[in-house]
């Protein structure tokens, strides 16, 4: 049925002289020299409009009936179909079918006669689009648009077909500023474009434009403030809209919301200060070209510079934008699509956090490199080290993209005037202020290129190491040429890849820092180290310690030095050499071994010797433990046989001779005691000490016993089964043996009354009296009992 209906209308058309012209808010045109206005309509022709347009060929159909209304408004819309794309009426294009582009007017100019192909791809939405086969072929330096130069080409070359070869005469152009309102337009005319420029108006004439053929509009040069989307919204076929040098001041995200075939939009030399997000997301798959320089914007939504869609480009020149924004908080990194984006002589210094406008590394490596290409020159760009991941990025993108080439650095002072793709990667850093714990009289920055920290602080005149640094990993410390003379083990190092002691006056290192698995470099060299501690063999797998020359003392202890500088010279471009000093004679640590006087028999023999001592240290420890009182008394026993006979005698004043301790409640050995042995000691002119008899009555007994004791010159104790079992005679013991042991010259008589053996003694005092058989037996089988008393005590 639409063969047919488009068949009768181009047959039609061809024998009537047709033409159309705008008057007012109605679209006239001729029939049989009769105008009729058709009033815009966006109902569907019903089924008798067909019998209508064959009667009416036949002259059958009265001229106001609503039939003929119908077939009218038909034959319209027939011969803009006939003048829409053809293979075949329009030589050298093709349709361009593809979801990326919205539009079903739009055409490429062929570039060669090699023919065409109807491109039918997801990626497309409209069906009339033909490209010839010339844009499948592009080549070369920023020909091809990420991997897609069929896209890169159709974006840049699409035209209206109202404005390719015979149709060029489709559209007219209406002014206006012309005082009748009417313009002639010729028999051909499908399609209009409005003019009113150089005009005082500040708002859209709504009057003036209700015409479902207006292509393009030109209003530019005028004083217009304000545009909402109630003034385009009679314009569904607008191609173009020029709005420049007006005063704009903010564009909001509805105003072109109507305008679903809008594909040029200019915008440029307004007072736009202020763009709403997602304003020109209005035409999902669109081919746009926006002009937005000469503006006054100071920052820019991500969602207005990434559509999600292929665009040709879109112009921000010569604003004051510094910043790009997300104000909805939007994920972008399954944004598609590709365009030119010129952001040029704005007053941008600093890339945008990536995660902050919602991408991602990896998305925006493919944004950037691959989708779109970013015109970014003539900002002020701050080259530090938040800028280096742009710039390989930036790199791969030139191949792709006509880009980079106009970018200069402008701080810091020593990049001035260098291009960004010139800069070497190692330049790009960032400084680290005191306040952020850089040491004074230092350099510190953040060189991502190398990932590290760099703190430089040689040349100094530091005497210690510094106790802050950095708050961050990877740090790489530079103490050369200053006065340190101690390397110890701090918190830092553990965040530490790298430190330089060298030329320094350094005497000892910690032996805790070799320990530190991440600190993979330490350059000691040319400092007054003397000697090395085993635990530097801990710097392996990779890790380095470079020494330089020094001098050691040589021993055979030291021989481990050898096979480790050989291993740690593989290590090393440099090799360190080491020196061992013996008998004012210099070897190299390499023969310390073949010099070495110790052989194995020696060897063997001082391992001997130290066990041997350390059994001996063990024998005589246990020894001095167990019979600590019988070597007292042996060497008592010497010293007072040997000594005495060189050294007179130095009497001290006694009230008594001797003084008797025994166990009073044992009848028989009190008994033997007060009758027999003091008696005979006090014949023999001896001053005894009896307790029972010479303590004072009611006096303190404890008292009485030290103050007796203590003047005593000698002492007797009565050894029996029950002694030590009170205790009073505990107290009298122990006072007893402290006297004994303070004064060199008193004698300890002790008599074995109940004949006891040392394992049934449990004082070791007492034992050891009986272990040596230093007492005397009461058995007096010779009796002669009194009498070996009387003599011990002379």
């Amino acid at each position: 049925m639409f063969l047919f209906l488009l068949k009768r209308s181009i047959k039609y058309a061809s024998g009537s002289n047709t033409r159309s012209n705008l008057i007012g808010n109605h679209i006239v045109y001729p029939y049989k020299n009769e105008y009729r206005a058709l009033e815009d309509s966006k109902n569907v022709c019903p089924t008798e409009c067909f019998v209508a347009f064959k009667h009416r060929k036949q002259g059958h159909i009265n001229n106001k009936s609503d039939h003929s209304q119908c077939c009218l408004y038909l034959f319209q819309i027939c011969m803009l179909l006939v003048l829409m794309i053809s293979e075949t009426s329009n030589a050298g294009y093709f349709k361009w079918i593809t979801k990326v582009v919205s539009t079903q007017n739009l055409m490429i100019p062929e570039t060669s006669n090699a023919g065409y192909f109807k491109w039918i791809t997801k990626a497309v939405s409209t069906q009339n689009l033909m490209c010839p086969l010339s844009c499948k072929a592009i080549t070369g330096l920023y020909g091809h648009f990420g991997g897609a130069s069929d896209f890169k080409c159709c974006a840049s070359l699409s035209s209206p077909f109202w404005l390719i070869g015979k149709y060029k005469s489709s559209i007219c152009e209406l002014n206006l500023k012309n005082s009748d309102g009417t313009n002639q337009c010729s028999k051909n005319t499908i399609f209009y474009k409005i003019i009113h420029t150089h005009t005082n108006i500040t708002s859209i004439p709504k009057r003036l434009l209700s015409s479902n053929q207006t292509v393009e509009i030109d209003f530019q040069k005028n004083q217009i403030v304000n545009i909402t989307g109630s003034d385009f919204e009679c314009f569904p076929v607008l191609d173009r809209l020029d709005l420049s040098h007006n005063k704009i001041s903010k564009l909001e995200n509805t105003t072109f919301v109507k305008l679903k075939n809008l594909r040029r939009l200019d915008l440029s030399y307004n007072v736009i200060q202020y763009i709403e997000p997602r304003t020109f997301s209005y035409r999902p798959g669109s081919l746009l070209l926006i002009y937005l320089f000469g503006n006054m914007l100071k920052s820019v939504d991500v969602t207005n510079v990434f559509f999600g869609y292929w665009i040709s480009a879109i112009h921000f020149d010569h604003n004051k934008i510094s910043k790009l924004t997300n104000q909805l908080m939007l994920g972008m990194e399954n944004f598609t699509g590709g365009g030119d984006i010129y952001m040029g002589q704005n007053n941008i210094s600093h890339l945008p956090n990536i995660l902050d406008i919602g991408f991602t590394r990896g998305s925006i490596v493919k944004m950037i490199s691959f989708k779109y290409g970013f015109h970014l020159g003539g900002n002020p760009w701050f080259c530090d080290c938040k800028f280096a991941w742009f710039v390989p990025l930036l790199k791969l993108a030139r191949k792709n993209f006509d880009v980079g080439d106009q970018m200069i650095c402008k701080y810091p002072i020593s990049l001035r005037g260098t291009f960004v793709v010139n800069v070497p990667n190692d330049l790009f850093v960032c400084n680290i202020s005191v306040e952020e714990k850089c040491p004074l009289s230092c350099n510190c920055f953040e060189q991502p290129s190398r990932k590290r920290v760099v703190v430089n602080c040689s040349f100094s005149r530091k005497y210690i190491i510094p106790s802050a640094f950095p708050q961050k990993a990877n740090l790489d410390i530079d103490l050369s040429h200053n006065l340190i003379t101690i390397f110890e083990k701090r918190a830092y190092l553990n965040r530490t890849v790298a430190i330089n002691l060298s030329f320094n006056k350094i005497k000892v290192l910690d032996p805790l820092v070799y320990g530190i698995e991440t600190l993979k470099i330490i350059n000691v060299e040319n400092n007054q180290i003397t000697d090395l501690h085993r635990n530097v063999q801990l710097m392996k797998n990779g890790r380095k310690i470079v020494i330089g020359n020094i001098t050691i003392e040589c021993s055979c202890r030291k021989k481990w030095i050898a096979n480790w500088l050989e291993y740690q010279n593989r290590l090393l471009v440099r090799h360190d050499r080491i020196v061992c000093r013996q008998r004012n004679e210099e070897l190299i640590t390499f023969y310390m071994i073949d010099n070495c006087s110790f052989r194995k028999k020696y060897l063997a023999y001082e391992q001997y010797i130290i066990v041997g001592s350390f059994l001996i240290v063990l024998i005589a420890t246990l020894t001095r433990l167990i019979f600590k009182y019988e070597i007292y008394l042996l060497l008592r026993k010497f010293r007072h046989k040997f000594m005495f006979n060189f050294f007179n005698r130095v009497e001290q004043s006694s009230t008594f001779d001797i003084y008797i301790s025994f166990s009073e409640e044992k009848e028989n050995i009190s008994k033997w005691v007060i009758g027999d042995l003091t008696k005979h000691l006090e014949t023999c002119g001896f001053k005894v000490c009896l307790p029972p008899r010479d303590f004072d009555l009611g006096g303190v007994h404890v008292d009485q016993i030290m103050t007796q004791i203590a003047t005593s010159k000698n002492y007797a104790v009565l050894l029996g089964d029950d002694y030590l079992k009170t205790q009073y005679q505990v107290i009298e013991w122990g006072h007893i043996w402290n006297n004994y042991k303070r004064n060199i010259n008193s004698k300890l008589l002790v008599i074995n009354y109940d004949m006891l053996h040392s394992k049934n003694i449990k004082d070791h005092r007492l034992k050891a009296f009986l272990r040596l058989q230093y007492f005397i037996d009461f058995s007096n089988f010779d009796k002669k009992l009194l009498k070996k008393i009387e003599n011990e005590l002379r």
